[in-house]
């Protein structure tokens, strides 16, 4: 058994010197409109997509399907934009677009279109920044996707064997003009779920949303950071006569590269629950392992040790409990 409580980390953000390479977001300020999780696009499709799973399946993906109304490249897409296309039966097709707006993050196609598998559709929107800069976006997608800005392509993944949508699977900086940028999203699906979700972030806000994704991370990373006993003898049975282990980091350079030192606190507690210093007789011990992070959060794990007897050797003893084989069928009930 583990039992952790992890609070935040504190994140040092250390301005550059004068030698230093400026990030891509360092040019200036620039503010969004919208700012965060893009909810109000105009979507056209289905488009057919007759992609091979698990292959890189690229023709449907690469194929221009806006071309009559200037392509992929000059699209402007509004509530009356239609396009004519070729349905799965072969026949002429005319496709109309739609306003959408989410209550959510996510853009599901599937509540949009009736035919979800193997079809691909557009969404479309527009981003005003305050003035010219870096922005920093962030995509999930189901399955794969390519995103225009402004008419020039700026990000594209297309998964063989399609994926999931999870937020913030990927993220891009995209230089944005002062005014108006027009945002084309390319969605195409497998089999399945069918979604978008992007998000569009100014200067100051990617640099506090980037800060908390880092933060996250080392927090995440922290959380798996193992603690064991120590000594020779690896595990968790112990000799009675040898004492309780002495519990440590596995890994304490990158404990302290994350959290700084964190010295433990181990108490002990014998079957009965009772808190004891030394192992009394064989059986079963429970270890709490206490320490405080910098800003005072507590980080508490549990572990349970076994404390063998003296001759019994160092081996794992028989504790296993004979279950004798029902036979078949085997009763519904059990």
């Amino acid at each position: 058994m583990r039992l952790l409580t992890v609070g935040a980390l504190v994140c040092v953000i250390v301005s550059p010197g004068p030698a230093s390479r400026p990030s891509p977001l360092d040019e200036g300020p620039v503010d969004l409109r919208p700012e965060g999780a893009i909810r109000k696009w105009v979507v056209l499709g289905p488009f057919e997509n007759p992609r091979e799973l698990g292959t890189r399946d690229r023709k449907s993906f690469d194929t221009d399907y806006l071309a009559s109304i200037g392509g992929e490249a000059n699209a402007r897409i509004s509530a009356d934009t239609e396009v004519d296309t070729t349905g799965a039966d072969g026949q002429p097709l005319r496709l109309t677009a739609r306003p959408i707006e989410t209550t959510g993050p996510v853009l599901d196609f599937a509540q949009q279109y009736t035919e979800t598998d193997l079809k691909l559709a557009y969404a479309y929107t527009k981003i005003t920044a305050t003035r010219g800069g870096e922005a920093l976006f962030l995509l999930g997608s189901d399955d794969g996707a390519k995103v225009w800005v402004n008419g020039a392509q700026v990000f594209e993944i297309l998964p063989p064997d399609g994926r999931g949508l999870t937020a913030r699977q990927d993220r891009f900086t995209v230089k944005l003009r002062k005014g108006a940028n027009t945002v084309l999203v390319k969605v195409e699906n497998g089999r399945g779920a069918w979604q978008l979700a992007l998000e569009a972030y100014g200067t100051e806000a990617a640099r506090k949303l980037e800060a908390q994704m880092e933060l996250e991370r080392r927090t995440l990373e922290f959380q798996d950071q193992g603690l064991g006993p120590a000594g020779t003898w690896p595990g968790y049975v112990f000799l009675e006569s040898d004492g309780f282990p002495r519990i440590i980091w596995r890994d304490v350079e990158r404990v302290r590269a994350l959290a700084g030192d964190l010295p433990l606190k181990v108490r002990w507690y014998n079957a009965q629950l009772d808190e004891v210093e030394t192992p009394s007789r064989p059986g079963r011990y429970a270890a709490v392992v206490e320490s405080k992070m910098h800003d005072g959060t507590p980080v508490r794990r549990a572990m349970t040790f076994f404390a063998v007897p003296d001759d019994s050797g160092r081996y794992w003893p028989d504790y296993s409990v004979p279950a004798p084989y029902p036979g078949r069928p085997v009763d519904p009930v059990v």
